[in-house]
């Protein structure tokens, strides 16, 4: 079953001007170096500039597991963690229903 990842969270207001780069490089890490990431959607507040969504799919919460296990330590994504300065939501889901 595919599970949904969403995370919510605010970057520190000083990364704020190069912060797009940042992610766009971390989560296409993620996206070509962890088995089972299928999709990254990235979203901005309209009303804060310091705060942003992503949601990834993952092909199954084994895949999501195997990659947790190995996110935090992965220096190609020091760069991403080191900008958070507060995580508002970040939580696994799977699809319940669809209209």
């Amino acid at each position: 079953m595919k599970t949904t990842e969403i995370a919510v969270y605010k970057i520190k207001p000083e990364i704020i001007s190069r912060y797009d780069a940042i992610r766009k490089d971390a989560l296409t890490h993620l996206k070509t170096h962890y088995t089972g990431l299928e999709q990254v959607t990235m979203l901005a507040s309209e009303k804060d500039p310091a705060l942003f969504a992503d949601i990834l799919i993952w092909k199954s919460s084994a895949d999501f597991n195997h990659a947790a296990g190995s996110v935090m330590n992965d220096p190609a994504l020091g760069a991403f963690m080191e900008c958070m300065a507060d995580s508002v939501v970040f939580e696994h889901f799977h699809v319940t229903g669809e209209l």
